[in-house]
């Protein structure tokens, strides 16, 4: 009896805290299902480049731990968008591979800068969402990218590693 109010009482504490576990990524107005429930998966871990030229690829639909690199001592493609200056900050490079051109988003479980060179051009962002209180994920970035590779530069990173997905944005 005593096990089975203790199991009783477990599963209703655990079901009470899944909501206020997600309730910092309620506030998405995009449709953000594809990345949530990559985020909930385990990540594969790879190690970023200080340069593109030893970037490792990052294949579509897949959850990765991106470990990064002092920020000072990468060789920048292009000067980030942002200019934050993060005592500590930490960056690298990835390659995207991506299937097919339209519409792609990168998302990360925190803060941090991601700019996307293709074609030897550095490509706006058409648009971007983030929540401060959600790590699954954090920051999400919508860029129109043409088929093939296109190099991922990270920057502002505060952790030793950060979690990251490609994935095509819903045609709703």
């Amino acid at each position: 009896m005593t096990r089975l109010l203790l199991f009783t009482a477990l599963a209703v504490a655990a079901v009470s805290a899944a909501p206020a576990a997600d309730s910092g990524c309620d506030g998405f107005q995009w449709n953000v299902t594809r990345e949530r429930s990559l985020f909930a998966m385990p990540p594969k871990s790879l190690r970023s480049a200080p340069d593109p030229a030893a970037a490792p690829p990052l294949s579509a639909g897949v959850l990765y731990e991106l470990a990064v690199a002092p920020q000072d001592g990468l060789r920048l493609l292009a000067a980030p968008g942002k200019h934050a200056s993060l005592a500590g900050a930490r960056g690298g490079f990835a390659l995207l591979q991506v299937p097919s051109p339209g519409l792609w988003r990168i998302a990360l479980s925190e803060a941090g800068w991601i700019d996307v060179i293709a074609g030897g051009q550095t490509l706006a962002a058409r648009d971007f969402q983030g929540q401060h209180d959600c790590v699954a994920p954090r920051k999400v970035v919508e860029f129109e990218l043409p088929a093939g590779t296109a190099v991922l530069q990270l920057t502002g990173v505060r952790s030793e590693a950060v979690r990251i997905t490609l994935t095509a944005a819903p045609s709703d």
